[in-house]
């Protein structure tokens, strides 16, 4: 960003009358014009100044129902200070050894952040932020469970209009759960996202919530979380509870602050209102999302200038969908560029299989927001040939790369889908959601495709849980063991389980079939087995039963026949005898 020449020595005085109020962050406005003294505003904190930002970048124009085109960022005052000074005195630290400090002070830069321009922060002796982390068991930690009711409406911008409010509070989950059940009983899921949430807290630490409700890593660990799930008794519909981490597990806590190399060489860690911090003992801490690493300069040059917000959104659709955190880096750099459409290329292992994928992102027209739109995917495998497919990506009800992977491997997966109806499209019939949802088995039809090459898709309803029911699966005795089963089955998975067959425990892996209506089991080399259900197990063991007694029956009446035989005949070699001898015998 551009700071002119003339404009310093009031932007100085501004920085310096700030830091006498104990105000060490400015927030700015980035436009065409450069930093201005006009266009600052300072704050206590990085929380403050993060809140600020966020509320001016997406500050609505009821009148015209449009965005404000803002682009607020922020900093400490005292890298703005540095830059106003050109002081390159504390640029006395390489790359390396600044590496070396960040895990002496077990810190790292923030994931998907950019860590070439962090380091020279870092060299130049500016604050920079980074995150620590830390395992902790949370049945030691947690001690209240609080309710959280969370709603969005489901636009397109899916920052913009979520609602957060808080429930009573119990002394252990089971009393949460218990309430929250009755509470929902008669209650219809809505249309948009609509879900509760039974949160729990960490001891000495206040609950800090994000916009979805859900509480920061610090502070507590979501439990569980209530999804829609059709009920085919009420035909509607309904809200279940499902567990989404256990006491039992360990979790992380991280905590964001903000480090900076002294002149001394001691990397030292500092709060969000810069002042020095132990992580152990923080109370709170804020992501710095509009933490600003743009160069300044007095040429017009911009090294790096994106709309962060944008940046934030098309890198959690890539989370989203299952392609992790590994593109993050050069999704930042095609940004960079200012490219209004580009396409990055994945390649994920599953197995002996190779998946290749070519992603697609285009920059909206109503907002500086950069949109992940479809992939190209690439099917590798031993010995057959290429299976391609083209998937769109939408705001929601998205399937993730594993469970594309395994429908195009010839499963199928279990989720919520959107219901489509034809519809008149430009004069073209089009299928395009009505709104309405529902669950459903799917997988590709590999005998249709489409006028782009793509094969179609097919939906099917079966009963999967009752089919489990029919077998002996160690699996489906215990609740979170069933629910993590269920899940895996559901997403297309191969799942590793033990059936007993024939009063044996068996190593099987399974997955679901619902074409043919049935479980498709496994051993550990992928070679099919003859699993019978217990049902089947039973009428088998009752005809052997029949069996074994009816040969009781049957031998005793044969020996019963042999010994009357012996007191009314001669013995069979006597009789062949006197046969031989030409005599009658009786």
């Amino acid at each position: 960003m551009e700071i002119r020449e003339h404009k310093w020595v009031d932007i100085a005085e501004r920085l310096e009358n700030a830091l006498k109020h104990n105000l060490p962050w400015v927030a700015f406005n980035d436009t065409a014009e450069g930093l201005s003294h006009v266009n600052m505003e300072f704050f206590t904190s990085a929380k403050h100044a993060n809140d600020f930002c966020i509320a001016r970048n997406y500050a609505i124009d009821l009148g015209g129902e449009s965005f404000n085109p803002s682009d607020y960022r922020n900093l400490p005052v005292a890298n703005l200070q540095q830059v106003l000074r050109q002081d390159s005195s504390a640029a006395i630290f390489n790359k390396d050894q600044v590496e070396t400090l960040l895990q002496l002070a077990s810190v790292q830069p923030l994931a998907g952040s950019d860590h070439v321009r962090a380091s020279e922060l870092a060299i130049s002796g500016s604050f920079f932020p980074v995150q620590w982390t830390k395992i902790i068991q949370p049945v030691k930690e947690v001690v209240e469970y609080q309710v959280i009711h969370h709603t969005h409406l489901g636009h397109h911008v899916y920052e913009i209009g979520h609602e957060v409010s808080q429930g009573p509070s119990f002394d252990n989950y089971e009393n949460a759960a218990r309430w929250l059940k009755e509470e929902l009983k008669d209650k219809r899921p809505d249309s948009s996202i609509d879900e509760h949430l039974i949160i729990g807290r960490y001891r000495d630490k206040a609950l800090e919530l994000n916009v979805e409700g859900r509480p920061e890593s610090y502070c507590g660990i979501t439990l569980a979380l209530t999804a829609p799930v059709y009920d085919p008794l009420q035909n509607r519909n309904i809200y279940e509870l499902q567990q989404m981490n256990t006491l039992g597990n360990p979790a992380i806590i991280r905590h964001f602050l903000y480090a900076r190399v002294e002149a001394d060489g001691i990397l030292k860690l500092y709060d969000d209102s810069l002042k020095p911090a132990d992580p152990e003992q923080l109370k709170t801490s804020a992501y710095p999302v509009q933490f600003t690493y743009e160069q300044f300069n007095t040429k017009n040059e911009k090294v790096m200038k994106i709309n962060e917000e944008s940046y934030s959104y098309a890198k959690d659709m890539l989370l989203y969908t299952g392609f992790g955190e590994d593109l993050a880096k050069p999704l930042r750099d095609k940004m960079e560029q200012g490219l209004t459409k580009f396409t990055l290329e994945h390649k994920k292992q599953f197995g002996p299989d190779t998946v290749e994928s070519v992603l697609h992102f285009a920059k909206g027209t109503e907002k500086d927001i950069m949109f992940f739109n479809k992939f190209d995917m690439t099917l590798k495998q031993p010995g057959k040939e290429d299976l391609k497919q083209t998937y769109f990506v939408g705001t929601k009800h998205n399937y993730t790369l594993q469970e594309r992977y395994n429908m195009l491997d010839g499963r199928y997966v279990y989720r919520e889908q959107p219901r489509l109806v034809p519809t008149q499209v430009n004069g073209d019939t089009r299928m395009r959601p009505n709104g309405e949802t529902y669950l459903a088995w799917r997988g590709v039809n590999f005998k249709e495709t489409d006028s782009y090459g793509n094969f179609l898709t097919k939906s099917m309803n079966w009963d999967h849980q009752r089919e489990l029911g029919k077998f002996d699966i160690k699996q489906m005795a215990d609740d979170y063991d069933r629910r993590q089963f269920l899940q895996q089955l559901q997403k297309g998975n191969s799942v590793k389980a033990t059936v007993t067959q024939d009063g044996q425990q068996v190593e099987v892996r399974v997955a679901a079939n619902p074409r043919l209506g049935k479980l498709d089991f496994y051993d550990q080399n992928g070679q099919k087995l003859d699993i019978r259900p217990k049902e089947r197990v039973g009428l088998d063991q009752s005809q052997s039963v029949d069996k074994a007694t009816a040969k009781e029956q049957k031998q005793e009446k044969n020996k019963t026949q042999s010994q009357y035989k012996k007191t009314t005949t001669k013995p069979s070699n006597a009789v062949a005898a006197e046969k031989r001898k030409g005599l009658k015998v009786a």
